[in-house]
């Protein structure tokens, strides 16, 4: 197990409620690690892909800065090269450095894992359920931030398992914490992806059968204090948000500014709420059609590359993206777990490439 591995994915999930400097202690950490190892063995180990994203976005950045919206949150920029860049190039760098690396944090994922289903199952048990709750274990983390961050962990464990018992095991007590965090986008997205991951194209044929039976309900139920009020919020916030990015040519192109969307409609539950909840209007309200076309091209590239699930932590990776399709995403401090798992991804697949025999042509 890597300690400073643990600490730093207890110090992101963690990170809404007890602030920043938790994490840049454990990336100070990491930094300290890798330029005392680059300094003995004279060289430098990083994804040079990962990093030609920081001067386009820097750049972006500096072009969109005197166009967006005042007040606009200077940290987040800084977060997204933290997130795409720093953390998992790190990561990479270490796994590339020490063959044993990797192994020791799969197990440390997965000990997160367990700690965090007990932390969840223990807090419930003292607290209770109540899917009307808008927070889970601290007042200031938001029950749906909790259920990113834990799904990440969830997926990770789970297919690292190769027996099918195992499998279904890490999928019973992950579905499980998550309904007992309330979080119901996060119970819903893993209970589709646990459900096609355990049986696959039977898992898929009961997916797509189990959403064209409730078909009705949905239609007759989307409505406000009705059963879906929540999918409805996130339809208003939709709506908002892209009043606000075609509002005018400047915002269409470089964006509102990142941490400028606030929802202005009186409505309970949503006065006031930040994020737009999908990753594509985030990003497009933050830092315009310019920025979405970067990030575009950021997530193709780590698809074509490196795939969707050819490791267990980038299968974690793509689920976190797709809850961010509905949620905050990358926006709080689930993104930094998520971050870890793309590393972890990257560095998995290249270990497997270069184990993978050479095959001779013959001449």
């Amino acid at each position: 197990m890597i300690p400073s591995l643990l600490f730093y994915l207890a110090a992101g999930a963690l990170a809404p409620a007890v602030g920043f400097p938790p994490v840049a202690l454990a990336l100070v950490i990491w930094g300290a690690v890798f330029a005392r190892r680059s300094v003995l063995d004279g060289r430098t180990i990083v994804s040079t892909t990962l990093l030609l994203f920081v001067p386009v976005f820097i750049a972006l950045v500096a072009v969109s800065a005197p166009r967006w919206e005042p007040g606009f949150d200077v940290k987040d920029p800084v977060a997204l090269l933290l997130f795409f860049c720093v953390v998992p190039s790190l990561v990479v760098a270490f796994a590339q450095r020490d063959p044993t690396w990797l192994d020791a944090a799969r197990r440390t994922v997965g000990v997160a894992f367990v700690l965090s289903s007990g932390a969840i199952a223990l807090w419930a048990t003292i607290y209770g359920v109540d899917w009307e709750r808008p927070y889970f274990l601290l007042r200031v983390l938001h029950k749906n931030g909790v259920a990113a961050t834990y799904e990440v962990l969830m997926l990770a464990t789970l297919l690292e398992q190769r027996a099918w018992h195992r499998r279904a095991g890490v999928a019973a007590i992950g579905l499980i914490c998550l309904a007992l965090t309330g979080s119901k986008t996060g119970l819903g997205i893993a209970l589709v992806i646990t459900t096609v991951v355990l049986l696959r194209w039977v898992g898929v044929a009961l997916v797509v059968g189990g959403l064209a039976a409730s078909f009705g309900f949905i239609r007759a139920n989307l409505a406000l204090g009705g059963p879906l009020e929540t999918a409805v919020q996130r339809f208003i916030l939709w709506a908002q948000a892209w009043d606000d990015i075609t509002a005018s040519s400047s915002h269409w192109w470089f964006g509102v500014g990142p941490g400028t969307f606030t929802a202005p409609v009186v409505i309970k539950d949503l006065a006031g709420i930040a994020g737009t909840h999908n990753m594509i209007l985030q990003f497009w309200h933050s830092y315009g059609l310019l920025g979405l076309a970067l990030f575009a091209l950021f997530f193709a590239h780590l698809a074509r590359r490196f795939g969707f699930a050819r490791s267990p932590f980038l299968g974690a990776f793509w689920l976190f993206n797709l809850h961010a399709m509905f949620d905050v995403g990358w926006v709080k401090g689930a993104g930094f777990v998520a971050s870890a798992a793309l590393g972890l991804g990257i560095a998995d697949v290249l270990r497997r490439e270069a184990l993978e025999p050479v095959p001779v042509h013959p001449a």
